[in-house]
Formats: C-alpha cells, sequence, structure tokens
C-alpha cells in the first residue's frame, strides 16, 4: 500500500499507459506468458526502472529466455532487478494457509495419471511449502508422515528441497533460502514439527461438517480467498454482483461468529444491530436531534 510507496496497483496482462519517470514492481508467477509480457513492457520503455519479483521458483531457461528478448528489443537497461521471492502461497487467515491449487486432489489421484503427472503436482507443492517455510522465518521442519502413497512422496521431495536451501547459494551469494534454520538451531530453538496426512485418510470431512457461518458461506455463496460474490436484486428487477471481503483478522464480527453455528451467528448480529440502534439513540438525545426524523440521505 501507500506506506511501502506503492501508489498504483495495476494487472499484468491489463492496458497499461506509459509511466516513464516511475520504477514499477512486478510480483509474478515465473509463466512463459508472463516473461513474455514483462519483456514487451522493457521494450515500450513503459517504465523507469523494472524490478521483477517471482512468486515461486524461476529455472534458468526461463531467465536466459527472458535476457534473449530483452537484448532483442535493447531493453537491458530497464530490468534493475529479479528476485525469486518464495511467496508462492495465500494466507487466508492468521493460523491458516493455502498453497492456491486447482483441483489438487485430482492431480494426484486421478485414474491414469503416469509418474510424470504426479511429480509434477509434488514438486509444484513442494515449491508452495518452501514458501510457507521461508516466510514463517526460515524455518526447517521435522517432517512425519504414514509410509506409502503420496504423503511420503511428498515428504521425500521436501526433504531433498530443504537439504538443497540449507546450504549457501553458489558463488557467494548469501544463506540458503532456509539458512535461517541453521543459526536457530544453534541458538537453542526447537524444529517445528510438520505432519503429512493423505486426504484419503479422512475424505469425510470436506464433504460433511458443521453449519457454522463460515461453512455456510463456503458452501452455499460464490466464496474464493476470503471474498464473497452476492446476486443483488435492485429496484428496477435487474440484478447486479456485488463482492464482499470476509477477513477474520480484519472483520471483528465474522472473526468471533465465523466458527459459530449459524443460528448463533445470526443472534449476534441481532444483538450488535440493537447495540448500535441503542447509541444511536442516546446520540440523537443528546444532541436534541428528533429520534423519529428520517435518516439523511
Amino acid at each position: 500500500g501507500p506506506s511501502a510507496g506503492v501508489t498504483l496497483f495495476l494487472e499484468l496482462n491489463s492496458e497499461r499507459e506509459p509511466l516513464q519517470d516511475v520504477a514499477a514492481v512486478y510480483l509474478v508467477q515465473a509463466t512463459a506468458e508472463n516473461l513474455e509480457r514483462i519483456a514487451a513492457d522493457c521494450s515500450r520503455r513503459l517504465y523507469n526502472k523494472v524490478h521483477v519479483y517471482f512468486t515461486g521458483r524461476v529455472e534458468r531457461p526461463q531467465l536466459e529466455g527472458l535476457a534473449r528478448d530483452l537484448v532483442a528489443a535493447q531493453a537491458v537497461p530497464a530490468l534493475a532487478q529479479v528476485v525469486d521471492a518464495y511467496v508462492d502461497f495465500v494466507a487466508v487467515e492468521p493460523d491458516l494457509f493455502t498453497l492456491n491449487r486447482s483441483n489438487s486432489y485430482a492431480s494426484i489421484n486421478a485414474p491414469g495419471l503416469n509418474e510424470a503427472q504426479i511429480r509434477e503436482a509434488m514438486t509444484s507443492m513442494t515449491l508452495g511449502l518452501l514458501s510457507v517455510f521461508h516466510v514463517a522465518g526460515g524455518a526447517a521442519p521435522l517432517l512425519r508422515c504414514a509410509p506409502g502413497g503420496p504423503a511420503q512422496m511428498l515428504a521425500e521431495q521436501l526433504c531433498d528441497a530443504m537439504r538443497e536451501h540449507l546450504q549457501p547459494r553458489p558463488g557467494g551469494g548469501g544463506p540458503g533460502l532456509l539458512g535461517d534454520a541453521l543459526a536457530a538451531a544453534d541458538r537453542g530453538r526447537g524444529r517445528p514439527l510438520l505432519l503429512l496426512v493423505d486426504r484419503n485418510e479422512d475424505l469425510t470431512t470436506p464433504l460433511r461438517h458443521t453449519a457454522t457461518y463460515q461453512a455456510l458461506v463456503d458452501d452455499l455463496l460464490d466464496h474464493r480467498l476470503n471474498r464473497v460474490k452476492i446476486e443483488v436484486e435492485k429496484r428496477d428487477g435487474s440484478s447486479t454482483r456485488k463482492s464482499y471481503d470476509l477477513n477474520t483478522a480484519a472483520d471483528a464480527f465474522y472473526g468471533r461468529q465465523a466458527g459459530s453455528p449459524f443460528p448463533e451467528a445470526v443472534e449476534a448480529n441481532e444483538r450488535e444491530l440493537n447495540d448500535v440502534r441503542a447509541r444511536e439513540r442516546e446520540v440523537r438525545a443528546k444532541t436534541g436531534a428528533n429520534e423519529d426524523a428520517p435518516d439523511a440521505g
């Protein structure tokens, strides 16, 4: 936001006007389409300097392709920085995150999958969890899983990836992504424990759960990543879609009632509305306003 010096937010694929006196920060996934768009923006001289932060790992061939495109467009000076940020997950609550992978269950359990497809899905999950470890202060957790099946395969990939990122970066590039974990161990801090459990061990929970406020919102409404979209009917009979953000950290009522049975959440809402109305009457009485006067607007 503005406190970090960011004054304008634009989507990568939107049509953007040149702002040649400012620097731009790109936060993107390392896909071929995104790299091509960044190279095109640099060739058009949209911004004074470009800083590229990839949400996950970017491979060397991808960087070499970006370099070739920038050289061909004589736009190399526009690129100021390229960083593997390792933030490839979404924190939907203070104590809850998602890797935000679509069809993740089917990607490792669907009939007819070959080993390469399963390994690709596992690699994606591994990189997402590495991002969580990195953001959590460079933690290198102890891994525990049941033998056999997807959980063990993921644990083995995670173990190899953590071992790689505990080492210093090549070429004197500083400590590895999880280098702080070694320093924490030296200071006597214990390592966290990560339990990897196959979804097949508990298939019923996503399908049958209590009728809490939060669960019903997700079941019955268009709800994704804390944003819910609702069809609202207008006076002329037409309808429009409105979006609302439901965040347990930012919305006090939702934070208190998200895990409550829905009838209790309704009662709590009514109590809070009555409290607000009572305070309004007190304010009007003190200011001498007419309590029965129509609301402004």
